[in-house]
């Protein structure tokens, strides 16, 4: 095979996998997640979410059904699943190789970025562990409120830290502005 056609072939591969990478099954899709929250449904279907949550893209799917459980009063679910998105973050998003992180994110060039699992962004760690301590106050739990609190805190001094030079950056740019 010469290298054209070779060239040729892959771009053919790699448009049509492209439009195959889809998400699998998807529990609940985003759009159903804030009718969800809004209308704070309820029903059976909130203690599924927590089965599905360790199964299938645990951040995404717990992070949405905790606000869901929230709002619906259930603060022991919600927490359950919050620690499902923490046990997640740390373990397949922090400790993370680096090869699984380049494997991803060449799947993520060559096929769609909604082929991986949902990682999360900075500020939802944080608000996981704020989260977590206003349904522990809600529970009358006060000592394991103040606990998460304080994890929160940590957290917003080390993505404080992770975006020191964005910060200064716009610093300087608002100076030179002014």
């Amino acid at each position: 095979m010469s290298v054209g056609k070779f060239i040729i072939f892959s771009i053919i591969l790699m448009i049509i996998f492209s439009g195959c990478a889809t998400p699998f099954s998807i529990a609940i899709k985003p759009t159903q997640y804030s009718n969800k929250f809004i209308q704070a449904d309820c029903g059976d279907y909130l203690k599924s979410q927590l089965e599905i949550a360790k199964s299938y893209d645990t951040i995404y799917t717990a992070i949405n059904s905790a606000s869901i459980a929230r709002i619906c009063q259930d603060f022991t679910l919600s927490n359950e699943l919050l620690d499902l998105a923490e046990d997640s973050y740390k373990y397949d998003v922090d400790l993370e190789n680096i090869a699984t992180k380049a494997l991803r994110l060449t799947a993520g060039i060559l096929l769609n970025e909604s082929f991986a699992d949902y990682d999360g962004n900075l500020y939802e760690r944080i608000m996981v562990n704020v989260y977590k301590g206003l349904n522990f106050m809600s529970l009358g739990d006060f000592a394991n409120a103040r606990v998460e609190f304080n994890r929160a805190l940590i957290r917003q001094d080390r993505a404080k830290d992770y975006f020191a030079a964005q910060i200064a950056a716009a610093k300087e740019e608002l100076e030179k502005q002014s």
